[in-house]
């Protein structure tokens, strides 16, 4: 069975098992000019903790919804909701007023949001919540009128980080919104003329250092050519080291840098021009990390968009001579980019509601990447991170799924997994990955 079938079967089942399993649900009553066709999606969490101050819980929605309110019905015993948090496919986590720091609920109770007036979609509600009494079960409803929501149960290892600012009805001030991974600026490239006034000062610098060579040597042209050409050498250096040369696009910035290195290899060692291009150059590069940094900020939006910089980064690398100054400011900035790119393909993950079975496709490919490059060098061993990020994202959303599919569903993952399984090599990451959703797929936890 293909993977596509696999998907189409994994979604089917998705969907019929997303009804609630409580009855008490009391009807809702649509607001002056809103649309009456509002569906709603709910989850339960059971053995919700009596620790002091609560524990996280989150309810992830399988489709970013726009979402009109949202509900917490107390199950059993007694129950505080301390807070919660909406989180959007932007990122940014947007605090429900009304259920912050509620008065312990009883049994039977539901707690609800006003509207919530959000443009947003929504991929996860968080809530922290506390147990009065024995091991409490509440059940969290999403409300919404753009489709019935698919809600199940994640994990939050960790504590979210608090809203940027409370939600409230009817109005809501934007928070800020998260920078991307490398972001060390808050403004993109500017319009500088940095590399306009470079280029025009070199041009002088050609202009003198023909004047001097055809002069006589030590006479008064020959001088005075050498020391308009020493001027405009220390003004170039300054230029090219100034913090106006960190603010220029990094596609300038590159195309510049190369410039200088061809006109420094062409001029005579050690002479003024050479001196002076190899010092622009090594200010030029130096920048790259920089105009790396806004190109994070402003202009890469997807993993693919950050992975094929990365592969750009590697075949200019390896056009200049080993450990040179370019060659070390592409591997600089490539190993960069692999760095970044497991947390920012984590977060792309979620702001797209990506399956395990989309998430399976993505490990191939890294895996495939890795084996295209020599074993540990730092593409090889970035695809491997990537490989193994997206392996460890993929047996976390199956786990949180599978509860969710009857056993012929199951039945059938449990065959494809050991086909896909064989297709590796044994013990490799992805065979024992196959191993590890097959069995996943056979055994509820």
């Amino acid at each position: 069975m293909n993977q596509k079938i696999i998907l189409s079967v994994v979604a089917i089942g998705l969907m019929q098992s997303a009804s609630p399993t409580w009855a008490a649900n009391p009807p809702r009553y649509p607001e002056q000019g809103q649309s009456a066709q509002l569906q709603d999606g709910t989850v339960e969490i059971h053995e919700v903790t009596r620790s002091s101050q609560g524990q996280w819980y989150r309810a992830s929605l399988l489709q970013p919804l726009q979402l009109e309110s949202i509900e917490i019905f107390v199950l059993s015993q007694r129950l505080k909701i301390h807070e919660a948090n909406l989180i959007t496919v932007q990122g940014e986590r947007i605090s429900v007023r009304e259920l912050r720091d509620l008065r312990v609920a009883d049994t039977n109770v539901t707690l609800r949001s006003e509207r919530l007036n959000l443009r947003e979609r929504v991929v996860a509600i968080d809530i922290r919540a506390e147990s009065y009494g024995g091991y409490a079960a509440m059940a969290i409803t999403a409300v919404s009128g753009e489709g019935r929501p698919h809600l199940v149960l994640d994990n939050l290892p960790l504590p979210p980080p608090p809203a940027t600012t409370p939600e409230r009805p009817g109005r809501r001030e934007r928070p800020n919104r998260p920078q991307r991974p490398g972001n060390g600026y808050g403004q993109c490239a500017s319009d500088t003329r940095t590399p306009q006034l470079l280029e025009r000062l070199s041009d002088d610098l050609a202009l003198w250092n023909t004047r001097m060579s055809s002069a006589s040597y030590n006479s008064t042209e020959y001088n005075m050519a050498k020391n308009e050409m020493i001027r405009l050498g220390d003004k170039m250096t300054i230029l090219a080291q100034s913090r106006d040369m960190q603010r220029v696009h990094i596609a300038d910035l590159e195309k510049l840098g190369a410039q200088f290195i061809k006109k420094m290899n062409a001029s005579s060692y050690n002479s003024v021009p050479y001196n002076t291009y190899s010092k622009v150059s090594i200010a030029v590069f130096g920048a790259l990390e920089s105009a790396l940094d806004i190109a994070l900020n402003c202009e890469i939006q997807t993993n693919d968009e950050l992975l094929a910089l990365a592969g750009t980064y590697i075949a200019k690398m390896n056009s200049y001579s080993y450990n040179s100054v370019a060659y070390k400011a592409y591997k600089g900035a490539m190993e960069k980019l692999f760095r970044l790119a497991p947390n920012f393909y984590q977060r792309e993950t979620l702001s797209l509601g990506k399956t395990f079975v989309k998430i399976d496709v993505d490990a191939e490919k890294f895996n495939t990447k890795m084996n295209e490059h020599s074993y540990n060098s730092s593409p090889y061993n970035g695809f491997k991170t990537l490989t193994a990020t997206a392996i460890e994202i993929s047996e976390r959303d199956i786990a949180q799924r599978i509860r969710f599919l009857d056993a012929n569903i199951r039945f059938e993952l449990v065959r494809f997994y050991d086909g896909q399984r064989n297709r590796h090599s044994y013990n490799s990451a992805l065979y024992n990955h196959y191993v590890r959703m097959k069995e996943i797929s056979a055994n509820i936890r």
